[in-house]
């Protein structure tokens, strides 16, 4: 965990926007590899937030943890939403809205966006082919 860590603080310090941090963090050649992108920085109801995205690969199982992440302006942890897939990741924040990306996982997914203008709510729904799922912020 320490060097997802590292990762995030990389990504939020360079502050580039749509900048991918990519590691194999697993040592293993069958496994993905871990990515960790930042999307820029989303206005919210007086509050200002700094937003990556996460793919985490861990142990030798190869098992993953996708999460969209939020950030204060001096880069302290606000909380996420773990969404689980990749394919719920969004790859882009335009506007205080993340835009999610249409895959062979989520091929209905034409254009789809969720404003956060008005603050990061308890539930985020992300459509899908299947019909989408609801993923509940956490922070800890």
């Amino acid at each position: 965990m320490d060097k997802l860590r590292e990762i995030h603080k990389k990504a939020l310090t360079a502050n580039i926007i749509g900048k991918s941090y990519t590691e194999d963090l697993t040592n293993n050649k069958d496994c993905n590899k871990t990515e960790v992108t930042y999307l820029g920085v989303l206005n919210a109801k007086n509050k200002r937030y700094k937003v990556l995205t996460s793919f985490f690969v861990f142990g030798s199982s190869c098992r993953g943890s996708s999460s969209i992440r939020f950030y204060d302006m001096k880069d302290r942890y606000v909380g996420e939403y773990n969404v689980g897939m990749p394919y719920y990741l969004p790859h882009q924040l335009k506007q205080n809205r993340l835009f999610f990306p249409t895959n062979e996982d989520c091929n209905l997914r034409k254009n789809f966006s969720v404003n956060l203008k008005n603050g990061l709510p308890k539930n985020l729904y992300v459509s899908c082919s299947d019909g989408g799922d609801v993923f509940t912020f956490s922070s800890y």
